[in-house]
């Protein structure tokens, strides 16, 4: 498999996480109970796994795991109370911004990266300007005023999911390749388990959460939601030369979401014209990465 694949698996993300962001649109649950057993179902999921597939080894990959879970369950908590507060649509219009800054990241952490930019100026150039092509147009995908207030309280939101691109990089860099995307994503799992029962034994809500049997529902199929798109965000990391490239391609979850709405008759305002240079931006950058070796 060669690493210009990358792409492929990175489009499972947006049908992924685009199924969470409706789903707990429609549930509207608590964010915190929804990751936690979220947790769970994919836990139990993979736990079968872990006994044919042997653990890494380098300690620089449980670090950066266990960084990028912490940080992942406090962000997709907010995430879903986000989209069950202000909406799905004007949710995922807002974290395609976490790509950039986390594009900046990986370049101070890896030197070399930047680098070959330097090498390669003209490339290096059109994928930035690709990847500002790609945010600016998901921001103005739905002809509508972004709420300011959902703008502040995902700022927490996009600095650990660009945080979190690098932690993902780093973990894949330092595993084997399966052993990498079955653990990680398992480490993330069990780490979201402790620290949600931990929130939830705070305010005694675990019993209720355990009865609610729509919360039990809505976490069931946003757990396969994200499965979806965790499995395939592995793989590409593995494969990708900057983190930054497979997450701007989860941006495209708005067009999705639009797309949901159009199949089933749901009035949406988007704008075509944002769909398509999002989707030029994307090809363009698809195209440039592959210069960069």
């Amino acid at each position: 498999m060669e690493q210009h694949y990358w792409w492929m698996f990175a489009l499972l993300q947006p049908i992924g996480f685009s199924g969470v962001t409706l789903l707990s649109q429609h549930y509207k649950k608590s964010g915190f109970s929804l990751v936690t057993i979220r947790a769970c179902f994919i836990l139990l999921c993979l736990l079968p796994f872990t006994f044919f597939v042997e653990a890494p080894s380098e300690p620089i990959f449980y670090i950066s795991t266990f960084v990028a879970a912490l940080l992942a369950f406090f962000a997709d908590s907010l995430l879903m109370n986000s989209s069950a507060k202000f909406g799905a649509g004007t949710t995922s219009r807002i974290l395609p911004i976490s790509p950039l800054l986390g594009f900046v990241i990986w370049l101070v952490v890896n030197p070399e990266s930047f680098y070959k930019f330097i090498d390669t100026p003209v490339i290096g150039t059109g994928i930035v300007l690709s990847l500002i092509g790609c945010v600016y147009a998901i921001s103005h995908l739905q002809r509508c005023e972004i709420s300011k207030r959902a703008f502040v309280y995902l700022v927490p939101v996009i600095l650990c999911f660009a945080i979190n691109d690098t932690m993902n990089k780093t973990a894949q860099d330092n595993s084997g390749f399966w052993n990498g995307i079955i653990w990680y994503t398992f480490f993330l799992a069990l780490v979201s388990i402790v620290t949600g029962l931990l929130l939830h034994m705070k305010d005694k809500s675990i019993v209720s959460s355990l009865q609610d049997k729509v919360l039990l529902k809505a976490a069931f199929l946003i757990a396969l939601s994200y499965g979806t798109a965790m499995i395939g965000r592995n793989i590409s990391m593995v494969y990708t030369e900057n983190p930054a490239y497979t997450s701007i391609i989860a941006g495209s979850t708005p067009l999705f979401i639009f797309v949901y709405h159009k199949i089933f008759n749901i009035e949406d305002n988007a704008n075509v014209k944002a769909g398509l240079l999002f989707t030029m931006s994307v090809l363009m950058l698809i195209f440039l990465a592959s210069f960069i070796k």
